[in-house]
């Protein structure tokens, strides 16, 4: 598998980040909700292909400020990759691992998880706007 099959499968771009082309990087449509973009990356080995965020979502919501306060409680990392069929690791990466006859399905759950945490990411803005509010009105 290459950058070339991830292209055909997924329709999005892909861009190898690696002079031997194991590791690249899909472009995606999709948006956090403060408009940044989600990236996927995806690594090729012998018999298996890993798509990841390289720490990517866990530094967005550090970002926006998610943890603060928390003493970076990330639970709700962990809670929606596992719901999805993904890995939280201990380096705060989520992926998945799959063969490369499987990659579709693989790549079609990462996906799902980063728009489940755009989702988790509407409902804490809300929250926020919410708690501002109110704390404005006393």
């Amino acid at each position: 598998m290459n950058c070339a099959a991830i292209s055909e499968m997924t329709g999005y771009e892909c861009y190898p980040l690696s002079e031997d082309e194991t590791v690249a990087e899909i472009a995606t449509p999709f948006k956090y909700e403060d408009g940044d973009d989600i990236f996927a990356y995806v690594e090729f080995g012998q018999d298996f292909v890993r798509f990841f965020d390289d720490g990517e979502v866990y530094d967005h919501f550090d970002g926006r400020g998610v943890f603060y306060g928390k003493h970076h409680d990330l639970g709700f990392l962990s809670e929606i990759a596992t719901a999805n069929g993904l890995r939280f690791t201990d380096e705060c990466i989520i992926e998945i691992a799959a063969t490369p006859q499987d990659a579709a399905a693989a790549f079609a759950k990462f996906m799902a998880a980063m728009l489940a945490f755009v989702t988790w990411e509407k409902a804490w803005v809300a929250r926020v706007v919410e708690l501002r509010l109110v704390t404005a009105g006393k």
